[in-house]
């Protein structure tokens, strides 16, 4: 079976490239790594395991017993490979992420005109192989019987006909599930770049908020969570951010900041306020407050911005901002 996959960036000016992968049953190692390269080039996708046809390809991906970057080559079935990162071994996925990651990052920053330099390149492909490409990998390798990823069962219950289905069928269903895999990277990466492309800015509001123990975002839709907890891992105590400010459509939110463990935060709401809306035990403008205590809404800004000084307030402590009041009050 063959399958044309263009580009999903600018197909005409890509390269076309003859890629060999294994028959069905499809997996998420080989939609993943297929996906990849559909990310740079144009792609004629042979599902094989005739060693001729195999031998004749550009690209050779989790099938022919071969890796071999210089050639093109990225199986992971063979008894000599233990190629490992973070003591998990690869499959083919995340080979393909190794070596062409670059080149797919510096095509999506390409398109949006983010500046990107190398140890943002590296600290992207290091990010997505950890929350992705490592779970996968171990899926593969029967490494983790914990690795269960709903995520895989999805995509081979979509890439995979019932016995007995045509070759036509195979086909939508297999594209159906490399779109749906393109999807997901490219959501992800262009995530990543929002991330730089946010930083400084988020910085700055760090910078500004030390003081009161919580950031004010002003422009919706800014990646604000990671830069923040990097923020805190950095400053300490003394300049720890609590909550951050944000709009969202034309209300306004306040989110408790994440240590970055788990669901654990450094601060919550008031346990008098979990799982209210609309009524006379909430602060005046704020119209809801999840039941676990991370994440309110407010009508507005002020709002928002009051009910998170109030609980830090209420919380016995007390701003540099708020110490400096202090003094100076008569």
């Amino acid at each position: 079976m063959q399958l044309e996959v263009p580009c999903a960036i600018s197909p005409k000016e890509s390269t076309r490239m003859a890629v060999a992968s294994h028959t069905p049953p499809f997996h998420l190692d080989d939609l993943l790594s297929i996906s990849l390269l559909s990310l740079i080039y144009n792609l004629l996708v042979t599902f094989t395991r005739d060693p001729e046809v195999i031998k004749e390809a550009d690209l050779v991906i989790d099938v022919g017993f071969e890796f071999s970057p210089e050639g093109g080559r990225y199986d992971h079935h063979q008894r000599e490979f233990e190629e490992k990162r973070m003591g998990v071994r690869y499959a083919s996925a995340g080979l393909v992420w190794k070596f062409f990651g670059e080149a797919i990052i510096r095509r999506f920053a390409a398109l949006t005109d983010i500046e990107i330099g190398s140890s943002d390149i590296e600290n992207i492909i290091k990010s997505l192989d950890l929350s992705i490409f490592q779970h996968s990998d171990k899926i593969d390798n029967h490494g983790d019987p914990r690795e269960t990823l709903t995520a895989s069962r999805f995509m081979m219950g979509v890439a995979n006909p019932p016995m007995g289905g045509s070759e036509d069928d195979a086909k939508q269903r297999l594209g159906l599930a490399l779109s749906t895999c393109r999807s997901f990277l490219c959501g992800s990466i262009q995530k990543q770049l929002c991330l730089i492309s946010a930083r400084p800015i988020v910085s700055q509001a760090c910078e500004e908020g030390k003081k009161k123990g919580y950031v004010v975002m002003d422009e919706q839709g800014i990646p604000w969570a990671n830069t923040v907890q990097d923020w805190n891992r950095e400053k300490g105590p003394k300049d720890r951010i609590l909550f951050a400010v944000f709009p969202r459509d034309d209300k306004w939110r306040a989110s408790a900041i994440s240590k970055g463990v788990g669901n654990e935060r450094w601060m919550l709401f008031p346990e008098a306020w979990g799982g209210l809306e609309r009524c006379d035990d909430l602060p005046e403008g704020v119209y809801f407050c999840h039941k676990d205590l991370f994440i309110i809404g407010a009508d507005s800004k002020e709002a928002a911005i009051a009910a998170v000084e109030y609980t830090i307030s209420a919380a016995g402590i007390l701003t540099a901002e708020q110490k400096m009041e202090d003094k100076i009050m008569p």
